[in-house]
């Protein structure tokens, strides 16, 4: 059992593969599986919970588990124009600039498959025609505001709700425009990565019961959707808030004032700036009185004094996501500062002064 691909095209598939995590408690997710019929190949990934597939063209049979880990780097240091892979009885022969041998599963184990959760009717059904950037936007554009902590349960997942996509920490809230997809949808931030890194424009997506099947030319996707949709909080309440105020400032300004104030903060600040809204601009502080003005990006009328403090780390996380030169800052509100550009919305929770009432 043997297959010989350009090594151009392993280094693809492996990639792609490579972008499912493994997990740690699992073994099998260690283990890619490489199976061929005689008319296509295809190699799987899995991570306990989410399936990624590629398929390339190839007359080999094969079947085998290989340890993915000592495969993709191998095939990443290879510089011959062709790699052929042939199964031994304990292990997989890797022939490139040299022979190789790289641990499979010998024993009688059969690997996952994500084909007993699909509808056996599927080809029945009509998949949404969605485009890659779909995903990849909600990814960037959202991802500065999904928690990054198993703890928090379903905020570490990106809520897709009346064409919106919605993450939040508690601390950051982003809620940014998207397709409509024609229901509501929790998605882990493990299988929203999956999807946006998939390198085809057009993708094929079937929302089942209590999962997601997304095929393109190249790939198979499947990951169960999250639960729990219904204790998501409503975001969209912070909207109603009073924010009095809005001004127009360059993001380019922002990023740099943020990074120069950063090598001047001291541990105990924990990141805190103090925002002075002026006639001039929005002034920048620390606690131990460095600052800096950023001009208004837009003439302003009548510009609210208002002072609040917030962590410039966040900030900074925020705007990492603003592919727009300027962005609005509304505020006026004693408990949030939101940040908008045109396709997405983000509210950030203010910091409150110390016991002595100082900043």
């Amino acid at each position: 059992m043997s297959l010989t691909l350009k090594t151009k095209d392993f280094l693809k598939v492996v990639n792609q593969l490579s972008k499912v995590k493994v997990n740690k408690i699992l073994e099998i997710s260690r283990y890619w599986h490489i199976f061929g019929t005689g008319e296509e190949v295809t190699f799987t990934a899995y991570d306990g919970s989410n399936f990624m597939r590629v398929i390339v063209e190839s007359d080999a049979e094969i079947d085998v588990m290989v340890k993915a880990e000592q495969l993709s780097k191998l095939i990443e240091k290879t510089t011959t124009e062709e790699i052929t892979i042939t199964v031994k009885d304990s292990s997989l022969e890797v022939k490139g600039n040299g022979k190789y041998y790289v641990e499979i599963v010998t024993e009688d184990e059969a690997y996952p498959s994500y084909e007993e959760y699909l509808p056996e009717d599927i080809a029945d059904l009509d998949p949404l025609d969605v485009s890659t950037k779909v995903f990849s936007d909600i990814a960037n554009i959202n991802s500065s505001a999904v928690s990054k902590s198993n703890a928090d349960g379903i905020y570490t997942c990106y809520l897709i709700k009346n064409n919106k996509a919605v993450t939040t920490d508690i601390i950051k809230v982003c809620i940014s425009d998207t397709f409509d997809f024609g229901q509501d949808l929790l998605i882990s931030s493990e299988l929203m990565d999956l999807l946006a890194s998939i390198e085809d424009d057009e993708l094929y997506v079937w929302i089942l019961e209590r999962g997601l099947y997304v095929t393109s030319a190249t790939t198979e996707l499947y990951g169960p959707l999250h639960e729990g949709i219904e204790e998501y909080v409503d975001v969209n309440q912070i909207k109603q808030n009073t924010f009095d105020t809005e001004v127009e400032l360059p993001t380019v300004n922002v990023q740099n004032v943020i990074d120069r104030l950063s090598l001047v903060m001291k541990e105990f600040d924990k990141n805190t700036v103090k925002l002075s809204f002026t006639k001039k601009g929005v002034q920048f502080s620390t606690k131990a009185g460095s600052n800096e003005l950023v001009p208004f990006a837009k003439p302003v009328q009548d510009v609210e004094a208002f002072v609040c403090l917030l962590n410039s780390s966040f900030l900074r996380d925020i705007l990492a996501t603003v592919n727009t030169q300027s962005f609005s800052l509304v505020y006026g509100n004693d408990s949030a500062i939101g940040i908008k550009t045109a396709t997405a919305e983000y509210y950030l929770a203010l910091q409150e002064e110390d016991e002595e009432g100082s900043f």
